[in-house]
């Protein structure tokens, strides 16, 4: 009989009830604890009568407490909504509006930056706090909820200008965990890494495919996700041996790995590689590092479908870009329509797909299509967008795109919602967002803008970063006179691509001052991979993303001995920027920073 999400879990309650659950920074529960805190919440939820599928909106950090009120949504007939509260407010109000949750879920350091603005928003809707919790009774008898019931509404970046909302039942998530179980080995055995932010869906993922079978999840600190090398020190603590991760992230973490170490990660036994195409030079490198090499896979697929093929990568055939992405997991038929040259855009047709999109039924009509190859089907089937061929053997390999969507560090970027964004700033006539290939295989952001008076790029970028995710704002903006425009008169996006972006020369600025700037412009030179660097240029003007900051501030710990906030280097990202806020950072005395250097 198929079982809903909280059964499965409550399933390994009663098995192994004093096995570690979930393990964060400071604090690790057992089956028999997390089940408990679930329950607690689950009671909350019922008291304030949420309602069988009604969204319930969680705004918490990454740790033990989310899991808990993912697990006591469920038990509570709910259907969460995961918001990370690193995401500026007006995003997070854009969902709330969405969704119109029946409650909000929230931990106390989230509620204290935002409380007050929810409260405003949803001024009707039950809020859940942790001191709601204290000597509350787990629920007895949480609401009866069928494999067909909502569990979850993702949200993905939207072409209309704003995140769009993808609802799915327990039936999708749970087929999906029990086929990743089985095919990573997953058993009570595994020690599992929560890497992915909340609300990607990959960590939906990773929660319930280590609580779904017995398994420990290890909850990655925020300072491990945001340091390579620190993240490789906590993958050794942990001893963590299944990880799900984008390339880039993977690319960033063999660059810090210690070259001293001759197995830098012993206990990693499979690497699930997700979120954007997978070149062969970094597997080849990852086995070159890693002596005991772990087995890796290509797993991919839309939120859609939460996924929908997989690969595990051995020999890669010659003359390939990228590694292919495989054949279809069960329950998944993959159509390639439209083929010319053995090239054809990626139709899904399973039962597992979702229905469609979250109040956008523009963007459902669009995507959810009719069979193009078996017009005789009463099924539709989704039209992914992305362009693939066949191998002799049958494996697919991901070639591009065939509309504006992107991948930005794994995450699906719409550039509409990126120009809409940057419209909305005022004092921008019109604004063309494109990507350009980095280091390896990565992608970064470019927005070419026509200014309608005079406007600070600085200031633009900061306002973005008011509306946007980080990942989501332009590592580069050029002004321009005029877009491209086609024969209709509308933006042509292929000249668009094709345009190189004016990036600043780095040694035509004024050279770096003192034996403090020019120590980082070592560094800077190292990573941006440039023969000089001015002490004014821009990191981004450079060419530089978020994940090379990331690597920056990495090294800059190792070298200088100091711990520079994120938030200060990208208020003024340059050399003499950074060379401040150095000077007044207090010095790392953390543990896990020494083993690190």
């Amino acid at each position: 009989m198929e079982q809903v999400l909280h059964q499965v879990f409550k399933g390994w309650v009663k098995a192994r009830p004093g096995a570690l659950a979930v393990a964060g920074v400071s604090e690790r529960l057992t089956y028999e604890e997390l089940d408990v805190r679930a329950g607690r919440i689950a009671a909350a939820l019922v008291d304030a009568a949420v309602g069988k599928e009604r969204p319930v909106v969680v705004l918490a950090e990454r740790g033990p407490e989310l899991v808990a009120y993912l697990l006591g949504t469920l038990a509570a007939g709910g259907a969460f909504v995961c918001l990370n509260p690193q995401h500026p407010w007006e995003r997070l109000r854009h969902v709330l509006t969405a969704v119109s949750p029946g409650a909000v879920v929230a931990d106390d350091s989230s509620w204290s930056r935002y409380g007050s603005l929810i409260r405003s928003e949803l001024p009707e809707a039950p809020c859940v706090l942790p001191a709601d919790l204290v000597g509350r009774e787990p629920a007895a008898a949480p609401l009866p909820v069928a494999p067909g019931d909502r569990a979850y509404i993702a949200f993905t970046s939207g072409s209309t200008g704003g995140p769009k909302g993808i609802p799915h039942c327990h039936a999708t998530l749970s087929q999906f965990v029990a086929w990743q179980g089985d095919a990573f080995g997953i058993d009570p055995s595994a020690r599992v890494a929560q890497l992915a932010p909340q609300g990607f869906d990959v960590s939906y993922c990773e929660i319930f495919g280590a609580l779904c079978r017995g398994a420990s999840l290890h909850v990655a600190p925020e300072a491990a996700r945001n340091d390579p090398a620190q993240l490789a020190a906590w993958l050794r603590q942990e001893r963590i041996g299944l990880l799900q991760i984008v390339p880039a992230h993977w690319r960033a973490l063999l660059d810090e790995l210690p070259a001293t170490v001759a197995h830098p990660l012993p206990d990693l036994a499979r690497v699930m590689f997700v979120g954007e195409a997978l070149t062969p030079s970094l597997i080849a490198r990852s086995r070159a590092r890693l002596r005991a090499a772990p087995r890796f896979f290509n797993v991919y697929g839309p939120t859609e479908v939460v996924a929908a093929t997989s690969y595990e990568v051995g020999e890669i055939p010659d003359g390939l870009r990228s590694v292919p992405i495989g054949t279809p997991i069960p329950g998944r038929e993959i159509l390639l329509v439209g083929e010319a040259g053995g090239t054809g855009e990626i139709h899904i047709r399973s039962p597992h797909l979702t229905k469609g999109y979250l109040g956008s039924d523009l963007e459902t009509r669009q995507r959810f299509v009719q069979n193009p190859l078996h017009a005789d089907y009463p099924d539709l089937v989704y039209k992914t967008g992305d362009l693939a061929r066949r191998l002799p053997g049958g494996e697919l390999v991901f070639v591009g795109r065939c509309d504006n969507q992107v991948k930005i560090l794994g995450q699906r970027v719409e550039l509409e919602e990126v120009e809409a964004a940057i419209a909305g700033t005022g004092g921008i006539a019109e604004a063309a967002a494109t990507v350009r290939s980095v280091r390896d295989g990565g992608q970064s952001l470019i927005a070419y803008v026509v200014l309608s008076g005079t406007l600070d790029i600085d200031a633009l970028r900061r306002r973005l970063a008011e509306s946007l995710p980080r990942y989501m704002v332009p590592a580069v903006l050029v002004p321009v006179e005029r877009l491209p425009r086609n024969a209709n008169g509308k933006i042509d996006r292929d000249a668009v691509r094709d345009w190189d972006a004016p990036l600043a020369a780095g040694g035509s600025e004024q050279e770096p001052c003192g034996d403090l700037e020019e120590a980082i412009a070592g560094i800077w030179r190292e990573l941006l991979g440039v023969a000089s660097a001015g002490r004014h240029a821009d990191l981004f003007s450079l060419g530089g993303d978020s994940l090379l900051v990331t690597r920056l501030i990495s090294r800059v710990r190792a070298r200088l001995g100091v711990r520079v906030a994120l938030a200060a280097f990208f208020e003024t990202p340059t050399i003499a920027g950074l060379a401040a806020a150095v000077s007044t950072a207090p010095r790392d005395t953390t543990p896990l920073a020494r083993r690190v250097g």
